[in-house]
């Protein structure tokens, strides 16, 4: 009898273990500015991205990030604006609806539930401020994006940009948010 009491605890114990609830604590929205500021790293230059999967800003190269923001300058270097990309154009994105009064798209990106989109491209268009962007990965797994604010910043020899965003992702490969 004892040996039994001694099997039922030890498979209980490996059962509690076994079926312990991944409880992440990675957010799967929220907001965050971005800066397509080039800063040194060692002998090289690296940027601050954005990587969904982590929830979180981080520099590449050396982590793994989704999205990037890249300053669009032209032959006489003014400004022209800002675009999302992704490291080797491997994510995409669709620019899914704007408006360029904040709150009546900061509505639409709330009420934006599922993906329908078919069209994605390797960069999206010129950032502006109230507008939603749908990204998605590699792995085809989506994030909504909702521009916020768009700040740029002219200091020294450099020129960048620095984008507000709000954000959510679907990290179980679902269109529905």
């Amino acid at each position: 009898m004892k040996n039994y009491v001694l099997l039922v605890i030890s498979i209980l114990c490996i059962f509690m273990v076994s079926c312990k609830k991944n409880d992440s604590s990675i957010p799967v929205s929220g907001t965050v500015t971005l800066s397509s500021e080039l800063v040194p790293d060692g002998s090289s230059y690296a940027i601050y991205g954005f990587s969904f999967t982590a929830g979180a800003v981080q520099k590449y190269p050396g982590q793994q990030v989704d999205i990037l923001l890249e300053s669009l300058l032209s032959a006489t270097d003014s400004f022209q604006g800002a675009v999302f990309s992704s490291p080797d154009y491997l994510g995409t994105f669709n620019n899914t609806n704007y408006n360029q009064d904040l709150t009546v798209a900061q509505n639409l990106f709330n009420s934006y539930s599922t993906v329908t989109d078919t069209a994605f491209k390797a960069i999206s268009d010129t950032i502006k401020v109230g507008q939603i962007v749908t990204y998605k990965s590699p792995a085809n797994k989506f994030a909504k994006i909702l521009v916020r604010g768009i700040n740029l910043v002219n200091q020294g020899s450099q020129k960048y940009a620095k984008v507000n965003i709000s954000w959510q992702f679907q990290p179980n490969g679902s269109a529905k948010f």
